[in-house]
């Protein structure tokens, strides 16, 4: 009797856990990267790029495209992305750590500021050749 009981409150918790499921979506959410490495020796002929790590608070979420403001030629701001799936989620922290292509940029100094979700920022340099 007890086993019916078990294996008919399973089936009802997967049966509701399924269609709750069904109703929720994947979020976009911004991230906070907590370094960024800047290579050097890029030249104008050359495709720009940083490698920026950090930790995720689960593991629901998974990198996602970031975005990238130029705004001017010589400042970009980038902001690190990613997506949250709905379900069971560890918490747990999860390292992360992406190459962000900046694209060609023109010679001389540079600065790419890397946004935090919370509105915060750091600076780092880069040199074009």
């Amino acid at each position: 009797m007890n086993k019916v009981l078990v294996v008919a409150a399973l089936a009802f918790f997967g049966f509701v856990t399924a269609a709750n499921a069904q109703n929720l979506t994947v979020k976009e959410v911004a991230v906070s990267v907590t370094d960024a490495f800047i290579p050097s020796g890029f030249d104008s002929k050359s495709e720009a790029y940083v490698v920026v790590n950090g930790l995720f608070p689960n593991t629901c979420y998974s990198m996602s495209e970031p975005i990238i403001d130029h705004k001017t030629t010589t400042e970009h701001e980038v902001q690190t992305m990613a997506k949250v799936k709905p379900g069971i989620c560890i918490r747990v922290f999860v390292p992360f750590n992406k190459e962000i292509t900046l694209g060609y940029l023109a010679t001389g100094k540079h600065t790419v500021r890397f946004l935090s979700d919370d509105g915060t920022y750091f600076e780092k340099s880069l040199v074009i050749e």
